[in-house]
C-alpha cells in the first residue's frame, strides 16, 4: 500500500483536490489519508496530507497516462515514512538474472551506485535493519578480503584477525558471487524480529486479541485474516490466491505471537483485563489494601457476615435429590474466631439464627460488616440488629476484599477439609468438568435412581445433616488450629485478651427476631404469612408493629407505634380459648391448610440449630470448650424488656383463670327430660275415670 500527494491522488481517483481535502477535513473513511505534522515549508502550514492507494491503481493510472511512471510515492517501513520513485520500485520487483550478472561480472566493490542501490533497496523493503546491517557488515569483511589477497595475506591469517572460520568465509563468497547482497542476508530459521509489520497490521493484530482473546484465540486464523487484509489494501494477489499456495506468505505465524508477546510484555493491566476480565483483574492487580484488622484493637469490636455456596453436592436426606448448600459464617476480626453453620438457602431466618448462635458463643459485637444483600439490608434483619444494638457497616457493591476475613474462611474451608469429601465439585468450572469427566459419557443420566434430577454424577454422597456436623467439626478445628498458619490460632489470640463479654438473653433476641413491620388490627387478629395472631389484648382499627417469635412462629410480639410492649399474641388454630371465644370459633382446617403448611415449613427452618450431634462433633466441641477461657458475661437487660416479660406473665395468668372458668373440653350439655305426648284414645279414657 502506497501514499501519494493531493494532486497525484486526484487524478487516480479521478476528483478535484479540494474534494481530497474536504474528505479529509471531515474524517471520512472512502478516501484513506495521513496527516504529516511539520513536513517543511513546501507544504501548507507545516502539514502534508497524503491519500493511500492501491499498488495497482497506481499501475492503472500510470497506464492510462494519467501520472508519470516516476511519481513520487511514501510507504511505512520501521515505523518510518519513506519516499521512493515508483518507477524504481518497479525495477526493483523485476529484478532479473540479467542485471545481478552485470553486477557479478564487475567483481567485489565494483558495483555502481545504481545497481547496488536497487538490490540494497531490495533488502530493505524484505528484510528488517538488523539483517540489512549484518548483510553490508558480510559485504565489507568480503572486499577486506580481496585487500587482503592482494597484499598477500594468508587466509588463515586473516581469518584469524576477523575472527571467523574458513567455512564461513568462503560460503560467503559463494552467496556473494551469486546473488550479490541478497545472498548475504541470513533466512535460516527466520531470526525473530526477521519481518517488520506495517503499522495498520500492528492494530489489526491488537483489535483482534482485544476482541477474541478471553477466548480461545486461533493464531493461525489471525495471520489467515491478516494476509487476507493485505491482499484487498495492495492487490498483489486475491484473497483465493493466497489460500490456495499460489503466492508465498508475507511472514510465519511466530511473528503474530511474538508480536503480541511484546507488545503486552509491558502492559500487564490491559492483557489479564482482555484474557480475564474486570473482576479478576481488580482483584489481581488492585494495589494491596493492607491489614484491614491493624485498627481493630479488641475482640467483639467488629465482626464481619457474609455466604457462599458450598463447592459440594449433598443428598437431602436418604434417597433424597441433590442439594448444594450455603455456607453462614460470621467472623471476629481482631481473633479470627468463626461461628458457621450450613443452610439450605441464604435468607434473613437463617442469618438470624446464625447470629444469635454467634452472640452466644461469642458475645455481643459492637458493629458488624456485611454487603449490601436483601438479606443483610432486609428490613427484619436492620430492626433486629437496631433492637439488640449493633451497628451495621455496609461494605461496597462488588467488592468481595472489603470483607476479606471472612472471604479467607470460605477459602479455607472450601480448599482444605471439603475438597477431600465425597460430593466435592470444585472451585471454578474447569475443575468441576474435570470432576464430572471421571463418569464415562455413557453412565450420566438427567436423573438419578430415585428420579431426582442431579447436579453431579458422583454416586457417593453424604446427607445433609452429615454434611453439617463435617462442617461444624471443621469450624471448630479452625479455631483451634495453629500449625501451618504462621501465627498463633484463633482461640489463643482470644483468650488473651480481657475485653468484657457482653451477652443478651434468648428472651430479650427473640422480641427483636423476626421482625414483620407494621400490621393492622382487624377483627380476626392480625394476619402474618397466612397464619392469624389474636389475642383479647389487640387494639383493633389500629396500626401496630409486629415481631414473629422465630423459635414457635406460633407466637408473635405487638408493640405500639411508640414501641410500647401490648401483648403477645398467639396462632388462633392453636392457642387456649376461653368461655367468650369458644362461641364465636369454629373449625378451619380445609381452608387454612396452605397457611398450615407454610408454618410447618417456618418451624422446620426454626430447628436447624437443634439437632443432635455424632461422637466426632461431640469430642470436638469439647476440646473447643477446653480451649476457651472461662470468663463471666455481663447480661445487658433493659427495663422495657424487664416490663415486657412481667406484663406477658400478669396476661398469661389472666388467661389461665379465664380458661379455668370454662373447660370446653370438659363441659357437657344439660340433659333435658323429653315429654311424652299421650294418644287421645287414652287421654278420653283418663278424663272418664275422673
Amino acid at each position: 500500500m502506497y501514499y501519494l500527494r493531493t494532486s497525484e491522488a486526484s487524478l487516480i481517483f479521478s476528483v478535484t483536490q479540494r474534494t481530497l481535502q474536504s474528505a479529509a477535513q471531515r474524517n471520512s473513511t472512502k478516501y484513506p489519508f495521513l496527516k504529516i505534522e511539520d513536513a517543511g515549508v513546501r507544504a501548507r502550514g507545516g502539514v502534508k496530507l497524503l491519500f493511500e492507494v492501491s499498488e495497482e491503481r497506481v499501475k492503472k493510472a500510470i497506464d492510462s497516462g494519467k501520472i508519470k511512471s516516476d511519481v513520487s510515492v511514501y510507504i511505512y517501513e520501521n515505523k518510518e515514512l519513506k519516499e521512493l520513485k515508483f518507477s524504481e520500485i518497479c525495477q526493483i520487483k523485476s529484478w532479473s538474472y540479467k542485471g545481478l550478472k552485470a553486477c557479478n561480472d564487475k567483481g567485489l566493490g565494483n558495483c555502481s551506485d545504481e545497481t547496488l542501490g536497487g538490490r540494497l533497496g531490495d533488502v530493505y523493503l524484505n528484510s528488517s535493519d538488523e539483517e540489512i546491517k549484518e548483510a553490508r557488515e558480510k559485504a565489507e569483511l568480503l572486499q577486506r578480503f580481496e585487500i587482503a589477497k592482494k597484499s598477500k595475506v594468508p587466509c588463515d591469517k586473516f581469518c584469524e584477525l576477523e575472527k571467523i572460520s574458513r567455512s564461513n568465509l568462503f560460503r560467503w563468497q559463494k552467496a556473494y558471487k551469486e546473488k550479490g547482497i541478497r545472498g548475504l542476508i541470513d533466512k535460516r530459521g527466520k531470526k525473530k524480529g526477521s519481518y517488520k509489520l506495517e503499522r495498520w497490521m500492528e492494530e489489526f493484530i491488537i483489535n483482534k486479541f482485544r476482541a477474541y482473546g478471553a477466548g480461545i484465540l486461533n493464531i493461525t486464523q489471525i495471520w489467515k485474516d491478516l494476509h487476507i487484509e493485505y491482499s484487498k489494501k495492495s492487490g498483489d494477489f486475491s484473497k483465493f490466491e493466497f489460500l490456495q499456495g499460489k503466492v508465498k506468505p508475507l511472514f510465519d505465524i511466530g511473528v503474530i505471537t511474538r508480536f503480541i508477546d511484546n507488545y503486552y510484555k509491558n502492559r500487564q493491566v490491559e492483557y489479564m483485563l482482555v484474557t480475564k476480565g474486570f473482576d479478576r483483574t481488580v482483584g489481581s492487580l488492585e494495589p494491596a489494601h493492607g491489614n484491614q484488622g491493624i485498627l481493630i484493637t479488641r475482640r467483639n469490636e467488629c465482626w464481619q457476615i457474609d455466604s457462599s455456596p458450598l463447592d459440594l453436592i449433598v443428598r437431602n436426606g436418604e434417597g433424597g435429590q441433590h442439594l448444594r448448600p450455603n455456607i453462614l459464617s460470621i467472623i471476629d476480626i481482631y481473633s479470627g474466631r468463626c461461628v458457621a453453620t450450613l443452610a439450605e438457602s441464604s435468607n434473613a431466618l437463617a442469618l438470624t439464627r446464625l447470629l444469635y448462635r454467634a452472640i452466644s458463643e461469642l458475645g455481643l459485637p459492637e458493629a458488624i460488616k456485611g454487603d449490601n444483600g436483601r438479606d443483610y439490608v432486609s428490613e427484619e434483619f436492620q430492626r433486629l440488629l437496631e433492637g439488640i444494638g449493633v451497628s451495621y457497616i455496609s461494605s461496597r457493591a462488588y467488592q468481595g476484599r472489603d470483607k476479606g476475613f471472612v472471604e479467607r474462611h470460605f477459602r479455607t474451608i472450601q480448599q482444605s477439609k471439603m475438597a477431600n469429601l465425597p460430593g466435592y465439585i470444585g472451585r471454578n468450572v474447569a475443575m468441576r468438568e474435570n470432576i464430572e469427566h471421571q463418569t464415562p459419557k455413557k453412565e450420566r443420566h438427567a436423573k438419578d435412581e430415585f428420579g431426582h434430577t442431579i447436579k453431579t454424577h458422583q454416586e457417593l454422597l453424604l446427607t445433609y445433616e452429615e454434611m453439617k456436623k463435617i462442617f461444624e467439626v471443621a469450624v471448630y478445628e479452625w479455631d483451634m488450629t495453629a500449625i501451618k498458619r504462621g501465627k498463633i490460632a484463633p482461640i489463643t489470640k482470644w483468650n488473651g485478651d480481657n475485653t468484657p463479654l457482653k451477652h443478651i438473653s434468648y428472651e430479650n433476641f427473640i422480641l427483636y427476631a423476626g421482625s414483620k413491620g407494621l400490621r393492622k388490627v382487624t377483627k380476626k387478629g392480625i394476619v402474618i404469612d397466612g397464619i392469624r395472631y389474636s389475642s383479647n389484648e389487640l387494639p383493633y382499627g389500629e396500626e401496630v408493629r409486629v415481631s414473629v417469635n422465630i423459635d414457635n412462629v406460633s407466637e408473635a410480639f405487638v408493640f405500639s407505634m411508640d414501641g410500647d410492649f401490648i401483648c403477645k399474641a398467639v396462632d388462633s388454630e392453636i392457642r387456649a380459648l376461653n368461655a367468650e371465644d369458644f362461641s364465636t370459633i369454629t373449625k378451619r382446617f380445609n381452608k387454612n391448610l396452605r397457611e398450615l403448611r407454610r408454618a410447618i415449613k417456618n418451624a422446620k427452618l426454626s430447628e436447624f440449630s437443634k439437632l443432635n450431634i455424632d461422637y466426632d462433633l461431640a469430642e470436638t466441641k469439647k476440646a473447643h470448650m477446653e480451649a476457651l477461657k472461662k470468663e463471666p458475661r455481663e447480661l445487658i437487660n433493659t427495663n422495657s424488656t424487664s416490663a415486657v416479660f412481667e406484663k406477658i406473665k400478669k396476661q398469661e395468668e389472666v388467661a389461665k383463670i379465664k380458661k379455668a372458668s370454662f373447660d370446653y373440653e370438659k363441659y357437657e350439655a344439660p340433659k333435658i327430660k323429653k315429654s311424652k305426648i299421650k294418644p287421645v284414645d287414652e287421654l278420653i279414657e283418663e278424663m272418664k275415670a275422673v
